[in-house]
């Protein structure tokens, strides 16, 4: 078929369906590459179980894979996820992404939610409750604006008066998508909970307690 089309149009999404089928040229995949970085694509693969390896091994770096040469395609999971600075990518294994089980479409869904988002996933935590005393707990509570799969490990250093004073973890309830945690302060003073993912921080709450 004539693809000529194909390299003067951009996309926000190209998908490649049981696609090469056999080993492309490095002048071709080196004018793909140069295409997507250039246009800001992302990528979908599906590929068959049986599919030779060798065809797509080039591929395999734009979906984050290392290629070796056992490598069996059977043994990878559904809907991979790949992301490096604006770039996306989810390669698929799967003998038919159009006759899939309303579970695999569900994700395919999903895929694509996350590749079309433009900004990054964000959190945002509040205080549960209105009046705060010493001696009885301080809730917080957050979510995120998008739904993750992914359970973050979130803290958050407590301070009083500018000086650390305990560090918290918050638990995730899956059905809520909720994360939680308490802290019960001990004396008077102004409280600040710095909120972190990994040492990232993503939120700050302040409390100030005087009776």
């Amino acid at each position: 078929m004539d693809i000529t089309d194909f390299w003067f149009t951009e996309y926000d999404i190209i998908l490649f369906d049981n696609f090469p089928v056999k080993p492309v040229s490095d002048k071709w995949f080196n004018l793909f590459l140069k295409k997507i970085i250039s246009e800001k694509s992302s990528i979908i693969m599906n590929s068959r179980l049986s599919q030779d390896v060798e065809v797509l091994k080039k591929f395999f770096p734009i979906f984050g894979i290392q290629f070796e040469d056992n490598i069996d395609l059977k043994n990878f999971g559904n809907y991979s996820r790949h992301t490096k600075d604006y770039f996306k990518s989810s390669f698929i294994s799967s003998n038919e992404i159009y006759n899939v089980s309303k579970n695999l479409l569900s994700e395919l869904n999903d895929t694509i939610d996350w590749i079309t988002l433009d900004t990054e996933i964000q959190y945002s935590f509040y205080l549960a409750n209105k009046n705060y005393k010493i001696d009885e707990p301080i809730l917080i509570y957050g979510y995120s604006n998008i739904f993750d799969s992914e359970i973050k490990n979130i803290k958050a250093n407590v301070f009083r008066n500018k000086d650390i004073i305990q560090t918290i973890q918050f638990l995730y309830n899956p059905i809520s998508g909720y994360y939680f945690s308490q802290f019960e302060p001990d004396t008077i003073g102004n409280y600040v909970f710095n909120v972190q993912n990994n040492k990232k921080l993503i939120d700050t709450i302040y409390v100030n307690i005087y009776d």
